[in-house]
């Protein structure tokens, strides 16, 4: 089926047993089709049976000229499977509770047996397509998928530097993510209902899904679950059209799961989390209500029903926090990319700005400190070096409770034109664009360790021996200090309790 018709026919007629075609030159899964979802067992995981079709076969050279060159040897079929399985547990299972088992030949099982497991076909004429989510079970071809491309045998390639051609595994690996994702029941991201029409120019109207088939959560009565509806994503291992995604590698969108893939995955099939745990892994996270407990019992991470992710102690103190009470976060999720973000559905409410440092974990540790590591400690909530994170939007332009401002650094209006200084004179002092001096402290010539904003909601110019140069005199829950876009630098506590009054 060419993939112009197959998609017309799933998205046309909404049916739950429905084929998705990748086109060979081409490649968040945000989108999920809620009748299709694998169900969870006791042990808290989505358990996936796989056999390879007995009709598989990997054996293919390269075209052309290049066919009569020295080639490397043939990989073999077990060997292609490795990869298969190697890319599946790097991608879907390291964020979900997703797992693919048994992988024996489908000709060594029972009809009772071929009846429960996904048959994947492996052949170098085969076409990517792939059965989605549990209407998979037992049909054959489930999921076919061609090892080495198609166009030149794209991972079939002359290596230079030996002089004899190879084989590359990037094409099945990157297929495989791709057409398990419709085995778990992911759509192709080019259906997000903000998908351009360049997106949808090779497809009929109506494959966009429609605003009224979808929710935001997952809910059984309605068609399909949609994790970012809010945004487009570009670089999705689901993304199809050329017109769709970002080009990176042998198919469209990144080599393997985007951020937003991760979070739909986790979203839709959430790894199971015990009262012994301590820690998350990158692509995994809180829902509302979900907890964390250092090794002893005695420290909690807990996702707060009022939006707030709050590290409390043995007797019930709050010792950090994020400050997002009031705002609806769906999601804590410790993403691929190393950042710890909540989420108003796909909205980005508050980060840790680590992103790109690739963490490991995330640990509540005995000690009361809740930290990020990548072998070393790169994040933390109460170390002298601790970024406490920002609420998406007010990035540098505002001071969370426990936070200091150093001298030297300043908190930047979001449209850069008034600023507030920490100057190294000792002097808190707030500036237009022209350099005009609005408001100050009036501590200059003091010696200072910053400005910090209390747990207690007092802002103060600290002097170095620990007493006050400067005091707003305030005492608030769960304040902040914005340097806005007016000219104002404001104290709130869900409203204003102090301001420099230079509004402009």
């Amino acid at each position: 089926m060419t993939p112009t018709a197959c998609l017309r026919s799933v998205l046309a007629s909404l049916l739950p047993l429905v084929l998705l075609c990748a086109a060979p030159d081409s490649a968040h899964a945000s989108i999920f089709a809620n009748s299709a979802r694998w169900p969870i067992g006791a042990d808290g995981l989505a358990s996936i049976d796989v056999c390879v079709e007995t009709d598989s076969a990997v054996n293919e050279r390269a075209d052309g000229a290049a066919g009569g060159l020295i080639h490397d040897r043939n990989p073999s079929l077990d060997e292609v499977v490795a990869h298969v399985r190697a890319a599946l547990h790097a991608s879907w299972e390291s964020v979900s509770a997703v797992r693919f088992g048994d992988w024996r030949s489908c000709g060594a099982l029972s009809p009772s047996e071929l009846a429960t497991h996904v048959r994947v076909y492996l052949n170098p004429n085969a076409s990517n397509e792939a059965i989605i989510g549990t209407a998979a079970r037992g049909a054959q071809h489930g999921v076919s998928i061609m090892p080495w491309g198609n166009t030149f045998n794209r991972c079939i390639k002359y290596n230079w530097a030996r002089a004899r051609v190879g084989y590359s595994f990037d094409c099945v690996e990157q297929y495989t993510i791709h057409e398990f994702g419709h085995t778990l029941g992911f759509l192709h991201e080019d259906t997000h209902p903000l998908s351009s029409d360049a997106c949808l120019q090779q497809f009929s109207d109506s494959a966009r899904v429609a605003a009224a088939d979808y929710s935001a959560d997952y809910t059984p009565g309605r068609a399909y679950t949609i994790v970012n509806p809010g945004a487009f994503d570009r670089r999705s291992i689901m993304t199809y059209s050329d017109a769709c995604a970002d080009v990176n590698g042998v198919r469209f969108g990144n080599p393997t799961l985007s951020d937003a893939d991760a979070l739909a995955a986790w979203a839709i099939y959430p790894p199971p989390l015990t009262s012994a745990d301590d820690a998350l892994a990158a692509g995994q996270g809180l829902h509302r209500g979900d907890q964390l407990r250092s090794k002893s019992g005695r420290y909690r991470l807990i996702l707060q029903s009022d939006g707030n992710l709050v590290l409390y102690d043995a007797g019930g103190s709050a010792r950090w926090s994020t400050g997002t009470w009031g705002r609806n976060v769906d999601y804590a999720i410790l993403q691929v990319d190393g950042n710890l973000v909540l989420y108003d559905q796909a909205t980005a409410v508050w980060a840790s700005g680590t992103n790109g440092k690739r963490h490991e974990r995330l640990v509540v540790q005995d000690d009361g400190n809740l930290v990020l590591y990548q072998l070393g400690a790169v994040w933390a909530t109460a170390t002298d070096t601790a970024t406490s994170g920002y609420l998406v939007g007010e990035r540098g332009s505002a001071l969370a409770a426990g936070e200091t401002l150093s001298p030297g650094a300043q908190l930047d209006a979001g449209d850069g034109h008034f600023r507030a200084a920490m100057q190294t004179d000792g002097n808190l002092v707030v500036y237009d664009d022209g350099g005009a001096a609005l408001w100050s402290s009036k501590t200059n010539g003091v010696s200072v360790s910053g400005a910090n904003l209390s747990a207690s909601g007092n802002l103060s110019v600290v002097r170095t021996d620990g007493s006050s140069a400067f005091t707003s005199n305030t005492s608030a829950q769960h304040a902040r200090l914005i340097m806005q876009a007016d000219g104002n630098l404001v104290l709130y506590a869900g409203t204003a309790v102090w301001s420099t009054n230079t509004q402009q």
